[in-house]
């Protein structure tokens, strides 16, 4: 058995308008607080953003340290 488009778009319309309907006779109040805030250093978005700010120094150093130490000169001679 094979269902036409136009079937299965009138079947979705009468389950979404049946749905509607049904969560309209819900009455449901929900109201969430949360009174304080525990939030941890290391878990603090500006601690998270200096860390990966370090790290990026930390490997441009590693890098300028890496490239200077090896002797050898970048200067490229043309004759």
């Amino acid at each position: 058995m094979r269902i036409s488009g136009t079937q299965l778009t009138l079947g979705a319309a009468i389950s979404l308008a049946t749905a509607r309907t049904a969560l309209a006779a819900q009455d449901v109040k929900v109201d969430v607080s949360t009174p304080a805030t525990h939030t941890v250093w290391y878990a603090d978005p500006v601690w998270i953003g200096v860390g990966a700010v370090a790290v990026v120094l930390i490997i441009i150093l590693a890098v300028a340290a890496s490239r200077k130490g090896d002797g050898k000169s970048t200067t490229t001679v043309i004759r």
